[in-house]
């Protein structure tokens, strides 16, 4: 089992290479890419630049990016921009509005 100290260099580890590589663009190896490079082929300086310009098209948005667009359309996401809800939610108020005044008056 590792002790605290093992751990602990492995964090200080990890977070140096994620330092080195913060705003890097991450490259995924691609089937084809991963059996040249098995072959022991070096890829084209072309070939490298159009997958590093590709690869930020991977990265996942942040998270707190993430979590606003949920929260955002877990709220009523079902009626915004719903024109027959709003007419519907407008007809029962109307509508109980109506009933009301009658039954006050008649």
């Amino acid at each position: 089992m590792p002790t605290l100290k093992d751990i602990k260099a492995k964090n200080a580890a990890f977070a140096a290479t994620a330092r080195e590589n913060a705003g890097k663009p991450r490259i995924r190896n691609t089937a084809s890419s991963g059996d040249a490079a098995a072959a022991g082929e070096e890829g084209s300086f072309e070939a490298k630049q159009a997958a590093a310009r590709r690869a930020r098209s991977n990265v996942r948005p942040a998270r707190k990016d993430r979590i606003a667009a949920a929260n955002r359309s877990a709220v009523g996401a079902g009626l915004r921009n719903n024109k027959i809800a709003l007419a519907l939610i407008v007809f029962v108020v109307v509508g109980g509005v109506f009933f009301e005044l009658m039954r006050l008056f008649l």
